[in-house]
Parts: C-alpha cells; structure tokens; sequence
C-alpha cells in the first residue's frame, strides 16, 4: 500500500487546504515538517512529493512535539504535523499548525484475495 494525501487542515479544523492550495499558498514561506512518527521519512517524503520546500524535525516515536521549541529555534511561517501528533497538542499554540490528512490506498491485489478468502468461507 502507499499514502495518498488528501489535504491540509488547521488543528481547530476551521481552514482546509488542498495540496496545490498550500503548494501555492505557502511558497517562499518557511516551512516546517516535524512528527514523532516511528517511520518519519515517510512523512517528510510525503510532503517533499507535495512540492513543499521544508525542514524536517522528527522526535521520539510518541513523542508529543514541542511547538514553542520549535517556534524559538526555527521561526516557522507554517508547521506541518499529522494527524496523530496533533491529538497530543494544546490548541491555543497552533495558530500556525496545519495537519496533513492522508489515506492508504490499498492495491487491487488485496482486495481480490481478500474476496476470494472470503468466498472460500462462505460469507
């Protein structure tokens, strides 16, 4: 399977973003991809595919970030995060946090074997 992003949302959930909105909307703009993912380059990879210029910051797998560290030593106009760091945030630091929203997208090859295992069993 692979990861298909699907578009920016802010923490609150109150703006959106598709990938070419913020590709556009955010060049020349200080960028700041950070995650405390177990695989990060995953990520990062994921957002360079999106056409953003950005520095990666990855912290310890289940690491809650630390957005007033990030913002001291790095002075970002945008921080992008995933969706699992973000439950971990305190709301009021994220006026400038956006969370990339992605889906898996399975190959066809699974979902044939998973209809012929189920055929094999009857349901």
């Amino acid at each position: 399977f692979h990861y298909v992003p699907t578009r920016f949302v802010t923490v609150d959930g109150k703006g959106q973003l598709s990938a070419s909105e913020a590709s556009s909307q955010w060049a020349g703009k200080k960028v700041i991809a950070a995650t405390g993912l177990g695989q990060p380059s995953q990520f990062f990879n994921l957002v360079h595919s999106l056409g953003l210029e950005c520095e990666a910051i990855n912290v310890a797998d289940h690491a809650a970030l630390d957005l007033e560290a990030i913002e001291n030593a790095f002075q970002p106009d945008i921080v992008v995060i995933t969706a699992k760091d973000a439950v971990k945030l305190e709301m009021e630091s994220c006026n400038n946090v956006w969370v990339l929203e992605i889906e898996a997208e399975l190959p066809d090859s699974l979902y044939l074997a998973i209809e012929q295992c189920l055929k094999q069993v009857s349901i």
